[in-house]
């Protein structure tokens, strides 16, 4: 996980609409964290769902 405590914010980007992202993409950053906490994926899991995610950025959305 990244260290510092906001060093994952700065790939989360907010859209015109006010809407979370991961570094601009299309992947919406609550898709990501519902994944993680709520249906129970892994990281690797995630990763292989949302492609074009990075490991640093599933430690943005963990953070």
């Amino acid at each position: 996980m990244a260290s510092g405590g906001d060093m994952g914010i700065d790939r989360i980007t907010i859209d015109p609409d006010g809407q979370p992202h991961i570094r601009g993409l299309t992947i919406k950053f609550w898709d990501v964290y519902r994944d993680l906490t709520f249906h129970g994926l892994s990281g690797e899991g995630v990763l292989r769902k949302h492609a074009g995610l990075e490991p640093d950025d599933i430690d943005a959305v963990r953070e």
